[in-house]
């Protein structure tokens, strides 16, 4: 009869009985004993791990569409102000800059000067803002593949504060693509609820182990 090799704890090479799930010795989990995957363990290994990643893929890529979205958008809106305040600056050909503008903007009045360099500024502010959204999105995309909790909820807030200015300054905008925000707004809470389910699996992994 043959006998069989004796059991070794896989830490510390002490001597274990085929169904210790912690050594005896040094107190260590055994890794290789089907018993020592506990039910909390196994849904990162198994059921809940794809839909997990699922959402924050999703959410990631919720962000990189955001940032192409910014760069359509700037583009579209930084040309139509450029056209829009093209036909205003040929008006204000017939004025000199030290001529006073009759009607009043924002209750405020300009020399032709002034106006002619707010026009100028608007179409600068359209394009850089929104490019420089767009760079900060695409940077959380990046962000959001490596640390996804922190990544997604800043993507949250930036855009949720985008979405408060642009209706102080005209609140048409609010229901303007309101689908589109209330996905993306859906896409980062799914996100965030994911990246905090996978904090929380790595938590008890950790405590566990330890």
């Amino acid at each position: 009869m043959i006998e069989e090799s004796p059991l070794k704890c896989e830490f510390c090479d002490e001597s274990i009985a085929s169904d210790d799930l912690f050594c005896p010795h040094c107190g260590k989990k055994q890794s290789n004993k089907e018993e020592s995957v506990t039910i909390d363990e196994k849904p990162m290994r198994g059921v809940l791990k794809e839909p997990i990643d699922k959402k924050l893929r999703q959410a990631a890529n919720w962000v990189l569409a955001l940032s192409v979205m910014f760069v359509i958008s700037g583009t579209f809106l930084g040309i139509t102000t450029h056209n829009t305040n093209q036909e205003a600056r040929e008006t204000l050909e017939a004025y000199d800059d030290e001529e006073e503008w009759t009607v009043p903007i924002n209750d405020k009045y300009y020399t032709v000067g002034e106006l002619r360099e707010l026009l100028t500024t608007e179409v600068t502010q359209v394009f850089v803002t929104n490019y420089v959204l767009a760079v900060i999105m695409l940077g959380i995309f990046f962000w959001a593949r490596k640390n996804a909790l922190p990544a997604l909820i800043t993507a949250l807030c930036i855009y949720l504060a985008v979405q408060v200015l642009n209706a102080i300054i005209s609140p048409m905008t609010l229901v303007q693509g309101w689908i589109i925000k209330i996905l993306f707004i859906a896409a980062m809470v799914a996100g965030i609820k994911a990246a905090l389910e996978v904090r929380k699996h790595k938590m008890e992994a950790q405590s566990f182990e330890a």
